[in-house]
């Protein structure tokens, strides 16, 4: 048998080198991504956190602050229990002083 004619492993035959390199490069980059990802999810986590904060702050001023004096008294004027929930929600501000329960 001629030396020629023997088989060489297949990775060096087709170039054994290069697909290592280009293997090493596409695990480096999916490295990359996925550090890059942890960060970004970080911080979408953070910003929805933060967003769900603005809104419960929004939605608490606009029951204390934005709610009309009709509306408040309607829903939290019918019973001492409820008017006294939106006084202590309210902080006894704003319009939580206009609710004076039925007796």
């Amino acid at each position: 048998m001629n030396t020629d004619e023997r088989r060489q492993p297949t990775a060096i035959a087709n170039g054994g080198e290069t697909n290592a390199f280009k293997i090493m490069g596409i695990a480096a980059v999916f490295l990359l991504l996925g550090a890059c990802g942890s960060v970004y999810s970080s911080t979408v986590v953070d910003k929805a956190a933060s967003s769900a904060d603005d809104v419960l702050l929004a939605a608490e001023w606009t029951a204390c602050y934005g709610a009309s004096v009709g509306a408040v008294k309607r829903k939290y004027g019918q019973s001492v229990e409820r008017a006294e929930a939106y006084k202590n929600y309210c902080d006894g501000v704003g319009e939580a002083n206009v609710v004076a329960p039925r007796e």
